[in-house]
């Protein structure tokens, strides 16, 4: 099937799903998909038994605006490339990594505005170092019960938005809490969304209608 994929030069959007009848993810038998110069949004839903090929500098192409990963039951630090997709601009992991850390380096995700982890229940720690991440606006965790307070926030300066779901108490708690703290340096802190429920935080009206703007150009 792939091969007839890497045929089709112009193809823009992409999504293969190998999901069977009970839910459970299957392989994706996948090549090398950088020679689909056109393609802006891909979603694979199922687990890549090639990680080598797909998830490195050559594997995906640098045209992608928008990347969800579903059940990839990815065991190496997917961010170390994933970040060097200079033109991506939403990022959704979806209970695609089975590892304890992920780490975005100096520099990484040079376009990202909207980043997702869901259901990434073995993940402990995620880094983000100086310079990384300069463009992002949201910030949505999801059902990442193991995830510690990354202790790296402080570097995400253009963050509007977090939101926070299904997270343990203690975790939202300290958040909200410790926030100020946390981004003393900006004049205003990000907005905090737990479980939906949006602090009582007023934004200008110019930032909600571009906020809102980017989303929906992002996810539709």
């Amino acid at each position: 099937m792939t091969e007839h994929v890497m045929k089709l030069r112009h193809l823009q959007s992409l999504q293969l799903d190998t999901t069977n009848d009970f839910e459970e993810p299957r392989d994706l038998r996948l090549k090398r998909l950088s020679g689909l110069e056109n393609l802006s949004r891909l979603c694979l839903h199922g687990r890549i038994d090639n990680p080598f090929f797909i998830i490195n500098t050559n594997g995906l192409p640098q045209s992608l605006t928008y990347l969800k990963l579903v059940r990839s039951c990815l065991s190496e630090d997917p961010m170390h490339v994933l970040q060097k997709l200079r033109n991506l601009r939403y990022l959704w992991l979806l209970n695609s990594y089975t590892g304890k850390t992920m780490e975005c380096d100096r520099g990484g995700f040079p376009q990202l505005l909207v980043l997702k982890f869901e259901k990434l229940g073995e993940l402990e720690d995620f880094y983000v170092n100086e310079q990384a991440m300069q463009k992002l606006v949201g910030f949505e965790i999801d059902t990442c019960r193991s995830l510690k307070i990354p202790g790296s926030l402080k570097q995400l300066k253009t963050l509007h938005q977090w939101k926070l779901t299904k997270m343990p108490n203690t975790f939202t708690k300290t958040i909200k809490e410790t926030k100020g703290k946390i981004w003393n340096n900006l004049a205003e802190s990000p907005a905090i969304i737990v479980n939906g429920e949006p602090e009582p935080m007023v934004y200008p009206r110019d930032f909600e209608v571009v906020f809102l703007s980017i989303l929906y150009s992002l996810i539709l």
